[in-house]
């Protein structure tokens, strides 16, 4: 078959996906590198500020003079807001720093979104050196200031859209504003620019530890032939003429020039000796940014405290990073690649650590109490298990109790507070039940609106970025939430397909207290007796932004799917898949299809809601689950097989292919996500040596058979038990 791409990658089996517009990056160089492809720290707008500023407190909150003063870290309540305070606040602790000088606090149920309120105000009053603002303050860069002017320093570790007042830029000098929509060739990075604020914490922690193992000032002056190109430990500075002007350069910056070529590589680090110098140069002046990377790499591969210190970090990393929807390409990839996975399992073992040594006992606890093994998660696992636990403590007011679990390092009382924590998302899904019902009963919608509304004074609050969402899924349409919250109710607005929604709201800000967020999320509050005009004000604002945005062209992230034979859902290709995970935003999950099957022993579980059966052709260890069938759907299939004698029926089915970790079922799995009725067509494409309808492997007993299996626990894989 001749290929369409650029590179040939490894896959076989899934070699077409190489061919869809959605899956184009994985012909990049780089895409199954194994090595820590991580932009360097230095990468990011202040970072050096940053870390000097880290310092300072350090010293100072060891010191005689800075006995009575302390490091106050404040965070957001979800779960970046959540990994990245206790990803910062470990990380101080083990510096050596008294644990009564380190202080976190997170926004909670009541709090107003941002830098603002009582929150504000108890950062001002704190007695700190230093305040750590986590997840926020990009929207209240004003209030930062007002936070260094009562005396503390202020570092900024955020990735929302800045919003930068006129006027205060000289004050903003002086805070650390760690953002990497800051960075000039944002645009050009992978992920441009979008990265969840644990991995800034987590760049914050790498760059002080390559300050502390004096690599801090160390400049490689590369020459290249086309140029000389200056990096500063894998941060790129500049491409000079000539080396005399990059030393100069470096000379001037108080830095040490380090002179090497391409060569010179290949005997610094065993990383370049793979791979012949053809390769690197062609890599070097296509990106050298991106170039940038695997110098970095080198760094944390010859250090092995630094490879282990990343090898920890990317536990809770991972959980904040696949939390906030950033998308799961270059080195976001790596980083949630390093947390979970085959990659992160052969680190361990090569370095020959154990597992206690890289997973914290509070995140070890919650995957245990929810039957997971931390050598083996993904995505999925994090999406639908792990976060909606962390989430369901900020959800119900209740943060300190997800902190105090991830912060725990004693793992008999981790596993109660893991226990605590799994109760709370059982309150949480009742109180999402409970708004479900006045959904409901109470919500019309209008097909003339080009944005859904919906509020209520009985609905419940916390829940209200869950409850956007399901709406979303359930119309198709933008969605504005509103529900009471204390002094003021609280909104959160969900979109996809293209619609800014940040965008569409800021021009409504009169009728608002605050409002915050991403283009796809964000959140506001409002007085109630605003919400009625703020309703109506949308659908006009609504109208007039869909005419405004008519030409812009529609992005609609879309899953690549490939047509399998029956036969080809084996280990085969669960390998295959292994080197496409993880999976996420901007690299979906791939779809399978499967055409012209048959359909064999169905039977139900958990009281006739799921649907399992067998496939004619397929191995005898695979089985089929369609999650929260339609009753309809499964009263056409029993009704199909029970009758087939007569009149035999095909289907098409759609889904993922996943290994199986539910007890007492079979090991592979097939996780449906459509089933429909072959057409003629599609049956007579289907040739006899690749139709899905080929006799052999599970044939059996076709009769249907109603919750043959119904105790089987699978509530940990249904979609509505995640969120």
């Amino acid at each position: 078959m001749k290929r369409s791409t650029s590179r040939i990658t490894p896959l076989q089996i899934l070699e077409d996906l190489e061919k869809h517009p959605a899956y184009s990056h994985i012909c990049n160089d780089d895409f199954f590198a194994k090595e820590l492809l991580i932009h360097s720290p230095l990468l990011l707008p202040d970072m050096e500020k940053a870390v000097e500023l880290l310092e300072k407190a350090i010293t100072h909150a060891t010191g005689p003079s800075g006995a009575d003063r302390e490091i106050w870290i404040a965070g957001d309540r979800d779960v970046d807001g959540v990994s990245s305070t206790v990803l910062l606040t470990d990380y101080l602790r083990s510096t050596g720093l008294d644990r009564s000088r380190i202080r976190f606090i997170n926004s909670s149920e009541g709090d107003d979104y941002g830098l603002t309120g009582s929150f504000l105000q108890r950062l001002c009053d704190a007695d700190a050196s230093l305040v750590i603002l986590l997840d926020m303050g990009s929207a209240h860069l004003e209030e930062a200031v007002q936070i260094m002017k009562a005396g503390k320093d202020v570092i900024i570790l955020d990735h929302h859209i800045p919003n930068i007042p006129e006027g205060i830029e000289e004050e903003l000098a002086r805070i650390a504003f760690v953002n990497p929509r800051l960075y000039a060739e944002a645009s050009q990075l992978e992920h441009q620019g979008k990265i969840a604020t644990v991995g800034l914490a987590f760049k914050l922690i790498l760059a002080r530890e390559m300050r502390q193992a004096g690599l801090w000032q160390q400049c490689l002056i590369l020459e290249a032939g086309e140029g000389v190109f200056v990096y500063r430990t894998g941060a790129y500075l500049g491409r000079y003429a000539d080396r005399e002007s990059a030393v100069r350069a470096v000379e001037e910056l108080g830095l040490k020039p380090i002179p090497s070529d391409i060569a010179g590589l290949s005997r610094m680090c065993s990383l370049f000796a793979a791979h012949p110098e053809s390769r690197w140069r062609r890599l070097l002046l296509s990106s050298p940014v991106g170039f940038g990377r695997y110098l970095f790499a080198c760094t944390l591969l010859r250090r092995r405290e630094l490879l282990i210190r990343t090898l920890r970090e990317c536990d809770l990393v991972s959980v904040g990073l696949v939390a906030d929807l950033v998308p799961l390409v270059g080195e976001n990839r790596r980083m949630v690649a390093l947390g979970l996975g085959p990659d992160r399992s052969a680190f361990i073992k090569e370095l020959k650590l154990s597992v206690s040594d890289v997973v914290r006992p509070g995140l070890l606890a919650l995957m245990h109490e929810s039957g997971l093994d931390p050598l083996d998660l993904n995505t999925r696992d994090l999406n639908f298990t792990i976060n909606p636990l962390i989430n369901a403590a900020g959800r119900l007011g209740q943060t300190e109790k997800a902190l105090d679990l991830l912060l725990c390092t004693d793992a008999a009382q981790a596993r109660l507070l893991a226990s605590d924590l799994r109760k709370l998302n059982n309150l949480r899904k009742e109180r999402t039940e409970r708004n479900h019902r006045i959904v409901a009963s109470h919500f019309t919608f209008d097909e003339n609106r080009p944005v859904v509304f919906f509020y209520h004074p009985e609905l419940e609050p916390g829940i209200s970025g869950v409850m956007a969402t399901r709406l979303l899924e359930a119309t198709g349409r933008p969605v504005v939430w509103v529900n009471p919250d204390g002094p003021h109710a609280r909104g959160s607005a969900r979109s996809r397909q293209g619609w800014n929604m940040l965008e569409l709201l800021l021009p409504l800000s009169e009728h608002l207290v605050q409002i915050g967020g991403h283009a796809e999320a964000c959140g506001f509050t409002i007085a109630y007796d605003r919400i009625e005009e703020f309703e109506q004000a949308l659908y006009q604002r609504a109208l007039a932004f869909e005419i405004e945005t008519r030409d812009r062209p529609l992005i609609i992230e879309e899953s690549p799917s490939v047509t399998l034979h029956p036969r080809r859902l084996n280990r085969a290709l669960l390998e295959e898949l292994s080197m496409l995970e993880p999976f996420g935003p901007g690299h979906p999950e791939p779809v399978i299809q499967l055409r012209a099957v048959r359909i064999v022993s169905p039977s139900t579980m958990k009281k006739g809601v799921h649907l399992r059966f067998g496939v004619s052709g397929a191995l005898a260890t695979l089985e089929f689950v369609y999650w929260n069938c339609p009753e309809a759907l499964r009263d056409e299939v029993f009704t199909a097989v029970d009758r087939e004698k007569e009149n035999p029926v095909l289907w098409n089915l759609t889904g993922s292919f996943e290994k199986n970790r539910i007890p007492r079922m079979k090991p592979l799995r097939f996780r449906l996500q459509a089933i429909e009725r072959a057409s003629d067509s599609t049956k007579a494409e289907a040739t006899d040596g690749e139709s899905g309808a080929e006799a052999g492997g599970q044939g059996g007993d076709r009769k249907a058979v109603r919750d043959v299996d119904a105790k089987v626990d699978v509530g940990a894989e249904l979609f509505l038990s995640g969120l």
